[in-house]
């Protein structure tokens, strides 16, 4: 079809682009090629947020809700990673024999409970295939927000109010209380945090935390106020963002970070499993990066940064299985002009304008002819120099190994320009601490079934995570239809997993 083609609908056209210059052309123009608000008015559950505002009200929202992504956070994603994934792997551990079939279920329950610790300082233990009634009440923040979270497509399509009406299911009104709940919550949190900044006493790090401190600041501070009225007098309008932006843009970073993460978690540990030399290929990294089997000693600082095979395991996944697809844009109300190639084409009003995401990351032109193969160390560049040298240890080798910076324009993992992702340092860090526990010393397999060869089993497993479908996010559809077996790696040999699971 080409590098741009439209697809004719009764609402709108759309037209999808999987040209790099034209792309980046677009992300560029953002006054031209705008967010369609209109579809994102539905995440205003809490209160307006980044993903629903424009202009100069985004930019103060933006301003206000970056500031927790910082490195003192990324540490403490570093630590809370470790030690949840810890328990997970004990959990998987413990059902080596008849396998783990709760892959999906169970880097959700990951996801969320590093998200609760990060985002209020609240720490809760792992446990496996956690599973509320469907018609049980929540009352805890966790359970509140996990309710919420698992499901999105009612929490954003209904309003709470509504959901809570006698007249629907229970298993609607659960939600909408568990909606309520959670904002009583966060209110809670919010009252308290504000009241110790008022104080003059230090914040605690935690999302809330320094969202409120970074509103409560820009509000008092003078260069922030409007400017005098004609009258002489000072305009003293608030340049913060209310208890309702606030809440409204926790609930969005938890949104997308929860349900985007532990998408890429499901995908990336079942193509592990299926490939076991993979899997030999990022042990060697982590043995020789992290000697000590105590995770404690994990550094975040020293260690992170050298761990770039386990990087290079989520960039290959994010590029085949985006949890999003495509990043809408909006023409508005006038014509826009677009070069694709050697052509300049006008795009309509009102028309969406889609760069697509699946395509541009599997163009054959830039990704080479295997592009639609999952290949992590497609990411790795060894370095030149070794090139020309005579034989070199391995640990030399791992430590001169590079990420590769892809063809501007090829490659969105978290968006681009001026409203990428914020949190593209914490997904990055708690996923390579997730890889570290898991596969430092331990591997995982698909269980055969009976007279099934173990080669069989692991093709198997490939074709289950092929076997996709698109929801609000991509998502493997049946997760847990081939059980996982995880089991110790032997100490000797470099395929540490072949020699434990054949």
């Amino acid at each position: 079809m080409g590098d741009i083609w439209m697809q004719i609908t009764p609402a709108n056209n759309w037209i999808y682009v999987a040209n790099p210059e034209a792309v980046v052309e677009i992300f560029n123009r953002r006054h031209e090629f705008r967010r369609p608000l209109q579809l994102y008015g539905m995440l205003d559950i809490f209160g307006a947020n980044v993903a629903t505002t424009e202009g100069s009200a985004w930019q103060i929202q933006r301003k206000i809700t970056a500031t927790p992504f910082n490195e003192y956070n990324n540490n403490r994603v570093w630590v809370e990673s470790l030690r949840q994934s810890k328990d997970m792997l004990q959990w998987w551990l413990s059902h080596h024999t008849s396998g783990v079939r709760s892959t999906a279920k169970d880097t959700r329950a990951l996801s969320l409970n590093i998200l609760a610790y990060v985002g209020f300082g609240r720490s809760y233990p792992f446990h496996g295939a956690f599973s509320m009634s469907e018609t049980s009440y929540a009352v805890s923040f966790r359970d509140s927000l996990s309710v919420v979270l698992d499901n999105a497509l009612l929490t954003l399509a209904i309003p709470p109010s509504i959901l809570r009406l006698p007249i629907f299911p229970k298993s609607w009104s659960r939600v909408g209380w568990a909606i309520k709940t959670l904002k009583e919550h966060m209110m809670t949190w919010f009252l308290d945090e504000q009241s110790r900044f008022s104080q003059g006493k230090r914040g605690t790090g935690t999302l809330m935390s320094s969202m409120v401190d970074a509103s409560e600041t820009i509000t008092r501070d003078p260069a922030h106020t409007s400017p005098k009225h004609e009258s002489g007098q000072l305009q003293h309008r608030k340049e913060g963002i209310t208890v309702d932006e606030i809440f409204g843009n926790i609930f969005v970073y938890y949104f997308a970070g929860h349900d985007t993460t532990a998408s890429v978690f499901t995908y990336a540990v079942l193509l592990l499993a299926a490939n076991p030399e993979c899997q030999d290929w990022i042990a060697e990294e982590l043995q020789h990066v992290l000697p000590t089997e105590d995770n404690e000693a994990w550094g975040y600082e020293s260690k992170f940064p050298r761990l770039k095979r386990c990087l290079a395991v989520l960039l290959e996944t994010i590029r085949l299985y985006d949890p999003i697809p495509g990043l809408p844009k909006w023409t508005g109300e006038g014509e826009r002009l677009l070069q694709v190639g050697d052509q300049s084409l006008v795009i309509p009003p009102r028309t969406m304008v889609l760069p697509s995401l699946m395509a541009l990351h599997t163009l054959p032109r830039y990704w080479g002819e295997d592009s639609l193969v999952w290949r992590p160390s497609r990411w790795i560049i060894p370095a030149a120099s070794l090139e020309t040298e005579g034989p070199v240890d391995l640990g030399t080798q791992l430590e001169k190994e590079s990420i590769l910076v892809p063809v501007k324009g090829t490659y969105f993992p978290w968006s681009e320009g001026q409203r990428n992702c914020p949190g593209k340092k914490f997904a990055q860090v708690e996923f390579v601490a997730v890889m570290a526990n898991l596969f430092r010393d331990h591997c995982a397999q698909p269980i055969p079934m009976l007279g099934e060869s173990q080669d069989h089993a692991r093709q198997r497993l490939f074709d289950v995570v092929n076997d996709s479908q698109l929801r609000l996010l991509l998502q493997v559809r049946d997760p847990s239809s081939v059980p996982i077996s995880w089991a110790r790696r032997q100490t000797a040999g470099l395929d540490y997993c072949r020699d434990t699971v054949e």
